[in-house]
C-alpha cells in the first residue's frame, strides 16, 4: 500500500503568461494610454494553484 498526501503546485498562469494582467489585443495603438486588465484566472497574481498526489517515498526524497 502507499501512502499519497495531498499539496499545492503552483505554475504560471497560461492565460496571462505570469504578468497578472493583460491588454486587449483589439486596443487603438494610436492611443496614448494603454488599458490594463486584471487576469481573471489568477485574479492578478500571474500564477495558479493545482492540487497534486504524490507518493510518501517522493516526499523522503525531496526532504534529504
Amino acid at each position: 500500500m502507499s501512502i499519497r498526501i495531498k499539496v499545492k503546485k503552483s505554475t504560471k498562469c497560461g492565460d496571462c503568461h505570469g504578468l497578472g494582467y493583460y491588454t486587449p489585443e483589439d486596443q487603438s495603438h494610436n492611443s496614448e494610454k494603454s488599458i490594463e486588465f486584471v487576469c481573471s484566472n489568477c485574479n492578478g497574481e500571474g500564477k495558479t494553484w493545482e492540487d497534486k498526489t504524490i507518493p510518501l517515498s517522493s516526499l523522503k526524497k525531496l526532504l534529504k
